[in-house]
């Protein structure tokens, strides 16, 4: 409280996004209910083995996140998952 007045919350303040990054790159990034994959990552074909194996690893995240999986969530972990 500053002034008599309350600070309002960002709408962010609470979310918390998990980077998952595979051979030295970010490729995808989750909430507890969305994976957002990287561009070029995105734009490989459906069935696409480097786009399956990368949204595995982003899927393991999301479970982390949503609590499914017990924490934390680690790259090697999520290769291993994949």
């Amino acid at each position: 409280m500053v002034g008599g007045e309350t600070r309002a919350r960002s709408p962010t303040e609470r979310m918390h996004l998990q980077p998952v990054s595979y051979q030295g790159q970010i490729v995808a990034a989750c909430t507890p209910s969305r994976v957002f994959l990287a561009d070029h990552i995105q734009a490989l074909p459906p069935g696409d083995p480097q786009l399956n194996f990368i949204f595995a690893m982003a899927l393991y995240a999301r479970d982390i996140a949503h609590g499914h999986l017990p924490g934390p969530y680690r790259d090697d972990h999520a290769r291993r998952y994949a």
